[in-house]
């Protein structure tokens, strides 16, 4: 699929950036119960009103919804503005991509377990939920259609770097 592979030639580099950039990086070996807790405030704001969207969709949704809106943080971070009416295809690529590592890092880290929050790192993933986005993407055929997706992608890459920044100060 032409679209996947200029999606992915495109994030590539924020993908990258956010991976090390804190509380995303995890290529230290050193994760700490402060870093998963910014981690997840961040996953909080930048999902939580898309995660809410589509908690009767599927259990996973909702059980993601309820343990990212459980945390609390006496930080002012505002929602991420994703507009919901609209198409959210890319918080589908954005939110299901992250999830697909955490039986990695469950594996090198166990330790998650036991922070708050720790929970959201053992729900199992749906892998037809991946099926479904990927079948979403093939009918996106409209070149304009494409590169509005793609640009939504970079910009919610661009949006966790900087939250990722205001949790790190």
């Amino acid at each position: 699929m032409i679209l996947r592979k200029e999606l992915k030639i495109k994030v590539a580099p924020l993908h990258d950036q956010l991976e090390n950039q804190y509380p995303f990086n995890f290529s230290k070996g050193i994760v700490n119960e402060e870093q998963i807790r910014d981690l997840l405030i961040c996953f909080k704001v930048m999902f939580l009103p898309y995660l809410k969207s589509k908690e009767k969709e599927h259990e996973f949704y909702k059980r993601s919804y309820h343990i990212l809106a459980n945390l609390e943080d006496d930080r002012d971070i505002k929602e991420y503005n994703s507009n919901i009416g609209q198409s959210t295809l890319h918080l589908d690529y954005l939110f299901l991509g992250s999830r697909q590592g955490n039986r990695v890092l469950l594996n090198r880290y166990p330790e998650l377990l036991n922070y708050e929050g720790g929970e959201f790192f053992k729900l199992p993933f749906p892998t037809n939920l991946w099926d479904k986005f990927l079948l979403d993407l093939q009918k996106m055929t409209k070149a304009e259609e494409q590169d509005q997706f793609i640009a939504s992608c970079c910009n919610g890459f661009k949006k966790l770097i900087y939250l990722g920044s205001i949790v790190e100060n």
